[in-house]
Formats: C-alpha cells, sequence, structure tokens
C-alpha cells in the first residue's frame, strides 16, 4: 500500500486517471456526434426526395418512374452498411465518426478499467484486491464477449464456417459420384 500521496506509483495513477477522465469525456462527445448523425438521416432522405421531385417536374410519368427507379443491388453491397447509408444521404465522414465511437470506446475502457486496477492494486490489502481483481477480469471478459457479439464478429465467422461446410458438401458429392 502507498500511503505517501508524491510517489511515482500515485504519480502515475494520477496520469491515469487523467487519461481515463479525457478518454470517457472524449468518447461521450464522439458518441453525440454520431447519435446527431443518424437523427438527422431522415430529414437528410426526405429533403433527397423532394429534390428528385423538384428535378422531375415536366417529366412525363415514365421518365420520372425511369428516374427514379431504384438501382439493382447485389449481396456485396447490401453487405456494405456504409455505402447503404450514404444512398439515403448520411455523410461519408460517418464511416470515420463510427470507427472513432468504436476505437475511443474501447480506449476509454481500458483506460478506466487499467484505473481501477492501479487504484485497488495500491490501496487494498491482497485478499480483497484479489477478489476485486478476479470479478475486474470477470466483467472485461463479458464486455469483450458483448463487443464481439455486437460487432457481427461471431456472425462472419458463422458465415464462413458455413460456406466452408457447403464447400465440403459438394467436394463429398464429387467424390461420392
Amino acid at each position: 500500500m502507498l500511503e505517501d500521496n508524491n510517489t511515482r506509483g500515485w504519480s502515475a495513477f494520477r496520469v491515469i486517471l487523467w487519461t481515463a477522465i479525457m478518454s470517457d469525456v472524449a468518447e461521450a462527445i464522439i458518441c453525440i456526434m454520431a447519435i446527431k448523425m443518424c437523427s438527422e438521416l431522415p430529414l437528410v432522405a426526405m429533403e433527397k426526395a423532394m429534390e428528385r421531385l423538384d428535378q422531375s417536374e415536366g417529366l412525363s410519368p415514365e421518365e420520372v418512374e425511369r428516374k427514379n427507379a431504384p438501382a439493382s443491388i447485389g449481396l456485396k453491397e447490401i453487405k456494405a452498411r456504409y455505402a447503404i447509408l450514404e444512398t439515403v444521404g448520411m455523410p461519408h465522414s460517418y464511416r470515420h465518426i463510427d470507427r472513432l465511437v468504436i476505437w475511443f470506446l474501447l480506449w476509454a475502457v481500458a483506460m478506466s478499467f487499467l484505473t481501477m486496477f492501479f487504484w485497488v492494486c495500491h490501496t487494498i490489502i491482497i485478499i480483497p484486491a484479489g477478489l476485486i481483481i478476479m470479478f475486474f477480469v470477470f466483467i472485461s471478459a463479458m464486455l469483450i464477449v458483448v463487443f464481439v457479439i455486437a460487432m457481427g464478429f461471431a456472425r462472419h465467422w458463422s458465415e464462413r464456417k458455413a460456406l466452408r461446410s457447403a464447400q465440403l458438401d459438394r467436394l463429398h458429392a464429387r467424390l461420392g459420384s
């Protein structure tokens, strides 16, 4: 346990603590930007539709239908969520904001857990500190699992597994016939 607040350990703790606080503030600001961009999307899509209507004034019904007909979309485009959002008016910069949200979230959580870990290790006796650290590890593991599920890593893994399974089935069918 560190009793002196002027030791290197406590100085490092303050640096980690302020880094965690500033990371959390930055994460909150970036999340608000992303929420604002997403909440404006219906309005932007409506404005784009109204512009198309204004441009189609004076055209015959067939020309309007041909001009406003949706483009054919393939499987690759459907899986590209940013491309779908951009077709209805989401700014291209949303891609960067979305990635910043994810990376700042991971950084802020890591800094917050590091701060708590550092504080527990330097202020509490060994047995309660060990129990608290085990709880931190459990919570961290749960957060990682939720993050993996939310980001779709498991879905992509299962798609690859299904594709490999289908390829093996076709190979077995060829060899068996």
